[in-house]
């Protein structure tokens, strides 16, 4: 009992040091319905500031799984101290490149960020969400949405 008590002692202090690096949202669409805007923003809640934070996002239509789109472009927030907050926002269209309208998308974010600015420790988080045009709803992907969407992201950040 001592030696789990200890444990969890150890885990909560070394938690205490580390940046903590947080995700909420905000949605608009634009007039025309074409174009949803989500708003991420990141939050440092931990006690020792993140650096080199990079998120990563792909999305495809719910009906079509296998298309995942995605930005193009990496972008890198250099640092964040902690209680700061930064807005990643994400450009999220109604059609896709290959043609494919669509009212619901499966939309995976990632963010990766390090302890220290050279030879840290390097953290991972992920989300998925479902964001579907007719009711502006961004919420969590099911665990049975997530299964089915998994394969496909994972097959694109192989790639």
């Amino acid at each position: 009992m001592l030696l789990i008590l200890t444990s969890v002692i150890v885990a909560a202090h070394s938690m205490q040091g580390r940046p903590i690096v947080i995700l909420s949202q905000n949605v608009t669409i634009g007039g025309d319905y074409t174009l949803a805007t989500i708003n991420f923003y990141i939050e440092n809640i931990g006690a020792n500031p993140a650096y080199d934070i990079e998120p990563s996002e792909c999305w495809a239509p719910e009906s079509k799984l296998q298309y995942l789109s995605s930005p193009g472009i990496s972008v890198t927030v250099f640092y964040l101290y902690p209680g700061e907050q930064d807005i990643l926002p994400l450009g999220l269209p109604r059609s896709d490149f290959f043609g494919n309208d669509s009212d619901r998308w499966y939309i995976y974010y990632r963010l990766e960020y390090s302890d220290a600015p050279n030879m840290g420790v390097r953290y991972t988080q992920e989300y998925w969400y479902l964001f579907d045009f007719s009711t502006r709803g961004l919420s969590e992907l099911s665990s049975t949405q997530k299964q089915a969407f998994q394969p496909y992201v994972d097959e694109f950040l192989v790639g």
